[in-house]
């Protein structure tokens, strides 16, 4: 204890003896040969002159100079000096600004309207620090190190440009010319597998997966699982991201393989027996086993008459049999096929620059996607086309060109096959930059849709799709013209997305009103969000106006040509994501990813149908994101028909009511690299039944003598659809 006290004290008086013998070693120095502040006397002196401690320079406020110093130091250099045997028409002379202090800062140099690459002279004299390369895209990089240890961080140490990476230089991500200075290669691939579990009112049809079946729906629980493999090829010539393209090729074929698993009868395959079904003597296809192809037909039944005379379907010597309990298993209930396609396929021309600020026009043919809007209300699909697009000053004007000869889909995968549609349209639309306001971007767009549909179609389920067979079935000529007003963007806080359109045409034979129609309908859509910090707050509303009266010559409910629209919380979205079959009919109330209950066979294979019930949604939800990589998003949305005349006139029924439902829905997207080679995706939505969906798909509206298997009438309490999907990008 006495030792750790006299160590304090030496520690005390050592201090007190440095801190007393400071000063002294201060006053050895001579004052004349420090002064810590040389400037601060010569504003003590009322006469504008200061002499020095010493007394042997006098200084005046005239001559005083902070750093005298700064006159030994060289003279700069000149910014740019134009290498021997340049022409004189190559630039002008120097400003002079150049020639004052920080003037070799600035260059007023003269700046060509020819955005290739310059051809500049080679010579000895150079200017300094610089020295001739043959290749400025493999010039090495400078190791960065941001610690004193190497082995803490170089990400950016290496000298050559790598060939897989894609988070460094790679020869094959179009960041280095394959070949000479401006050709670039850039390839892409992309996984895509998903997996759905999802209720959907299912038809329980003539011959039902369970026995003792009386209702007209079934089980509505499906399973479904999808791959996609994407190879994306871009051989370009250009300056990479200074400059459009030159020119480019795009190739991007796609492999799909799909699995669906049901349990109703006849929605794998319009046979209930399923896909792959042995019929040796023809009973449904007119075709036996000793041809080795044929057209469908009425089938050799035998002399069959009416469904009381069956016996030659399931008589023995190979007619028809019963399979009993194996319906609920195998080719009845499940499917699985796949499907290969050149989705995209293009060249880009660059036509002409208009202007010096990459102004410009190019022309690009082949398949490609195109979105007529911001949202993809009216038509957002990839298909056979010719584009030509651009901008103008200064970018603040984008327009688009578009002509498209449409090709048939695969009904699986969704894909495009090589088969003409014999429909074409027609886009034309230009945006406008800070339109009104600074950060708003309105666009005009108009469109126009010829669906030549001269002939029955059937789709690879060997269902009909073209003309829709509902009311009085015969092909029509579909003629519609939209013109539409479009914005994006943000007034100050409040950020907006808005579209309205109108369309007008003839429908030359409609099956629900069994007559000609003349197309006048209207659609509004209308999103406002507000940014609080990592929260946006959402409100929506959609409007498609409907047809209040199914019979007459007037079709005023509203369609697309083909829409998939990113609204009311899409993709996930019950409401949304999810299309359903109308009351055991042979068309959908609504399709797939889309808004409108527009009575259509198919979005992809059938045609346009004005005469449909409409629909009105308000919306609510919220985006959060909770972290960089994880984006959480909610969403709240009621749903109505605005006319249900459509839906009585197809279903022979009065009771029909306006209201869908709720449409409750919750998802996420994480990034777990914060970038989009992986990305992972699930989500959860639900619709909560109203009034009008009862009533369109209650199970059954009088009990059927003899079963009392289930109670009639019944409805789920929810719908749900259940999904998750792994994306993988290199």
């Amino acid at each position: 204890m006495n030792r750790s006290i006299a160590s304090t004290y030496f520690r005390i008086s050592l201090t007190l003896v440095l801190c007393l013998s400071l000063p002294v070693v201060m006053t050895a120095q001579s004052v004349s040969t420090f002064n810590p502040d040389p400037g601060a006397t010569s504003g003590a002196q009322g006469n504008g002159s200061t002499t020095s401690s010493s007394g042997s320079d006098t200084m005046t406020q005239a001559n005083y100079n902070p750093d005298p110093g700064a006159t030994l130091k060289p003279a700069s250099t000149a910014f740019y000096e134009p290498p021997a045997g340049t022409p004189v028409e190559y630039g002008k002379e120097r400003d002079p600004l150049q020639d004052v202090p920080r003037g070799t800062l600035a260059d007023r140099r003269f700046m060509s309207t020819d955005w290739e690459n310059q051809k500049y002279p080679l010579h000895p004299q150079l200017p300094a620090f610089t020295q001739t390369v043959q290749d400025r895209w493999r010039i090495d990089i400078p190791t960065w190190q941001r610690y004193n240890s190497p082995e803490q961080e170089t990400p950016y140490d290496y000298q050559t440009p790598r060939l897989w990476d894609p988070y460094k230089q790679s020869i094959l991500k179009g960041d280095v010319p394959i070949f000479g200075q401006d050709y670039f290669l850039s390839i892409t691939g992309t996984s895509f597998t998903s997996y759905e579990a999802r209720d959907i009112p299912t038809p329980a049809g003539v011959s039902t997966a369970s026995a003792n079946e009386s209702e007209f729906y079934g089980h509505g629980n499906q399973m479904e699982t999808d791959q996609f493999f994407m190879l994306k090829l871009d051989l370009f010539k250009g300056e990479t991201s200074f400059k459009p393209v030159t020119w480019q090729v795009h190739l991007e074929p796609v492999y799909n393989i799909n699995t669906l698993w049901v349990k109703e009868n006849g929605v794998v395959d319009a046979d209930p027996r399923g896909q792959s079904t042995n019929d040796p003597k023809g009973l449904l296809t007119g075709t036996n086993s000793n041809q080795s192809s044929g057209t469908a037909s009425a089938g050799n039944n035998g002399g069959i008459t009416n469904p009381g005379d069956p016996d030659a379907f399931i008589s023995g010597n190979g007619g028809l049999q019963g399979v009993g309990s194996s319906q609920l298993t195998g080719r009845y209930v499940e499917r699985t096929r796949d499907f290969f396609s050149l989705e995209e396929g293009y060249v880009e021309a660059h036509l002409a620059d208009l202007s010096s600020n990459y102004d410009f026009v190019s022309l690009r043919v082949g398949n490609q996607p195109f979105n007529s809007d911001f949202r993809g209300f009216v038509f957002n699909d990839t298909n056979l086309g010719a584009r030509i697009f651009g901008n103008m000053d200064s970018n603040r004007w984008q327009y688009n060109l578009v002509a498209f000869d449409m090709r048939e889909k695969d009904t699986y995968s969704e894909l495009n096959s090589f088969d003409d549609r014999h429909q074409y349209v027609f886009v034309a639309n230009a945006y406008r930059q800070d339109f009104i306001v600074p950060g708003y971007t309105g666009q005009l767009s108009f469109l126009a849709n010829y669906d030549e549909a001269s002939q029955f179609y059937y789709d690879r389920d060997e269902n009909l799709v073209r003309p829709e067979p509902l009311g009085t079935v015969a092909p029509h000529d579909v003629h519609s013209y939209y013109i539409g007003w479009n914005g994006d963007g943000h007034f100050g806080h409040l950020n907006i997305t808005h579209s309205l359109y109108e369309v007008v045409g003839s429908d030359q034979f409609n099956g629900l009103a069994g007559q000609k129609t003349n197309i006048n309908a209207q659609m509004a859509a209308l999103e406002l969000s507000y940014d609080f910090d990592w929260l946006r707050f959402k409100a929506s509303f959609f409007y498609a106006s409907g047809d209040n009266n199914a019979t007459d010559n007037k079709a005023t409910g509203f369609d697309s040509i083909v829409d998939n629209p990113n609204f009311i919380g899409a993709p996930f979205s019950y409401y949304s994501s999810q299309g359903f079959n109308l009351g055991g009919t042979s068309v959908n109330f609504k399709d797939q990813d889309s808004l409108l209950p527009d009575l259509r066979s198919s979005k992809f294979e059938g045609q346009s149908n004005f005469v449909n019930p409409g629909v009105m949604i308000y919306g609510a939800g919220i985006d959060a994101d909770v972290m960089p990589n994880l984006k959480v998003s909610t969403n709240a949305n009621y749903i109505r028909m605005v006319d249900v005349d459509p839906i009585n006139v197809a279903l022979q029924t009065n009771q029909t009511r306006p209201d869908i439902g709720w449409d409750l829905s919750i998802g996420a997207t994480y990034r777990p690299f914060l970038t989009d080679n992986m990305i992972v995706s699930g989500g959860l939505g639900t619709l909560i039944p109203g009034s009008g969906y009862r009533s369109i798909y209650q199970a059954s509206t009088v009990p059927v003598p003899g079963y009392s298997a289930q109670p009639s009438g019944n409805v789920d309490d929810f719908l749900y659809s259940a999904f998750a999907s792994l994306t993988l990008t290199f």
